[in-house]
Order: C-alpha cells, then sequence, then structure tokens
C-alpha cells in the first residue's frame, strides 16, 4: 500500500488483553515487546515470554531498551534489570536515583550514555562507562517543568524530552531551553 505501512502479525497468546508498553528493535533486528505480563521476544511472529528473576524484576516490564553494544535493560514496578548476555541483574538500590516503577523511557544517546525519563525522579542520566548516574530533577524552579514522559535525541546531538503536560525540553552542550507551545507553533525543523 502507498502509506508505507506494513501490517506485522503478533500470535501471542501470552499477550492477549494485556497493556504493551514499549517496543523495541535490536542491532540483530529481533524485536522485543515490554507488557504487563513481561519482556516478549518476537521469534517468527511468535512473542515468547522471556524469564526474568523472582523477586523485584518479576511482573510487568514498564519500559525497556536495546544498548549498542547488546545489553538489554528493563524497568518493572519495583527494580531496574540489566542483562548483558549472561543473566539478569537487579539493580534496585546501588546508587541508582530512580525509583524503577516510574521510568517511562529510556534511550541511549550516540555517545554512549543511558537517560531515563521517570515520573517522580525527573530525568537520570547513567554516563558512558555506566559508573556514575546524574539527575535533573523537575521543578518550576528550574530543571524540568514537570513529568518526563518520552526521550529522542536529533541528529545534531540535542535531547529531547517531551512532559507529560504538553511541554518539549531540549538539552544540548549549551544547556537546556524550554519550547513553549505558543498557539500550537511547535518547532517543524529540529
Amino acid at each position: 500500500d502507498a502509506s508505507g505501512i506494513v501490517p506485522v502479525r503478533v500470535d501471542a497468546e501470552e499477550l492477549h488483553n494485556e497493556p504493551v508498553y514499549d517496543i523495541d528493535i535490536d542491532a540483530a533486528g529481533r524485536m522485543w515487546i515490554s507488557a504487563a505480563g513481561g519482556l516478549f521476544e518476537v521469534v517468527d511472529g511468535v512473542a515468547h515470554r522471556q524469564a526474568l528473576p523472582e523477586g523485584a524484576l518479576a511482573g510487568g516490564v514498564i519500559a525497556m531498551m536495546g544498548s549498542r553494544d547488546g545489553a538489554r535493560w528493563v524497568a518493572t514496578r519495583n527494580a531496574l534489570g540489566l542483562d548483558v548476555g549472561d543473566g539478569w541483574r537487579e539493580l534496585r538500590g546501588q546508587g541508582i536515583p530512580v525509583q524503577a516503577g516510574r521510568v517511562q523511557a529510556m534511550l541511549e544517546d550516540r555517545e554512549g550514555g543511558l537517560w531515563f525519563a521517570t515520573t517522580q525522579s525527573g530525568l537520570a542520566h547513567l554516563a558512558p562507562g555506566w559508573r556514575d548516574f546524574s539527575v535533573l530533577e523537575a521543578s518550576h524552579q528550574g530543571g524540568l517543568p514537570g513529568v518526563a514522559a518520552d526521550l529522542s535525541q536529533s541528529p545534531d546531538g540535542a535531547l529531547w524530552i517531551a512532559g507529560s503536560t504538553g511541554w518539549l525540553v531540549r538539552v544540548d552542550s549549551s544547556g537546556a531551553t524550554a519550547i513553549e507551545d505558543a498557539n500550537g507553533q511547535w518547532p517543524s525543523h529540529l
């Protein structure tokens, strides 16, 4: 069809009538789905539930991301999880300044840093090398103007943060710039 939209059928009894929160295509071209019922990998059009350890990582996967080095990150209601190919590790506590159940979106920037948009902790950044977190908190006295809902990176490397109440913030090397909705006039070119 001329629209360029290609329908994909995913046979998944386990996904029937469950909320789907996120979809990701990894570097190998595999599709991953995060849902209320957990994490699923799609193989030959069939979604297979991936085993997460019992405890804080069990249950619904709210957000997920595959990094360029092949690691897979997930956020459940209670913890962040990381699999670098040798099994899942729970990252609750350990100096992580985000409440994992409040992670709305994840993004790996072009330098290899990881960004986590959260509903309560603001925006968390894990610098390349994954050693130090920093947080840009939600605040009307500086920081984000509200709850971060989604993240994207433009070709020039700027990070765009979309808020749940209609605001945008652009973060680049010169700082953060709030983009207000000026009577429906949003930027047409990034």
